[in-house]
């Protein structure tokens, strides 16, 4: 949605005119495997294919701290994220100091739906090429589907953080 890349943008500008980041704001690209990858070697098919197929052990979740989000977060330790750029000596101020959490939930707690099916590259070709001229169905359709499952699965903040 326009807004969403509206927001993402005006984050990555802070980032960058406030800390002085120099890099560009991480996402992840549900398409990678969606292309024509008959001039890709074999390493990066399979990377590149991983990204659209496996959202949980997609390069989006790299642990290294400057090209990923870092992995999931360790249950042990109330999911904190322990690498990637998010790591665990990275702390949030809102609502209270706490380090930022991410746990992977992939079974819709309620409908017992498999969350990552509705965001496969076809799923995805569906909801784009299923809703021409209708806006409206466009969005409850991708509001009930992808971008929900997304948000579920990744967690973290579902529920307040834990304090002290």
């Amino acid at each position: 949605m326009p807004w969403h890349r509206a927001y993402v943008k005006s984050f990555e500008t802070a980032l960058q005119e406030k800390c002085g980041y120099t890099g560009t704001q991480p996402y992840w690209d549900w398409t990678l495997g969606m292309i024509s990858a008959s001039h890709l070697c074999v390493a990066e098919l399979t990377r590149l294919m991983t990204d659209a197929s496996d959202f949980e052990n997609s390069t989006f979740w790299d642990p290294d701290t400057t090209d990923g989000l870092g992995r999931w977060g360790d249950p042990n330790e109330d999911y904190q994220i322990t690498d990637g750029g998010f790591a665990a000596d990275f702390t949030v101020s809102y609502p209270s100091p706490h380090m930022i959490r991410r746990q992977y939930t992939p079974v819709d707690p309620i409908s017992g739906a498999f969350l990552p099916e509705t965001f496969t590259p076809e799923s995805q070709l569906a909801m784009v090429n299923g809703f021409v001229g209708n806006f409206v169905g466009f969005q409850a359709f991708l509001q009930a589907g992808s971008h929900r499952s997304i948000h579920r699965i990744v967690g973290g903040y579902a529920n307040p953080p834990h304090t002290s």
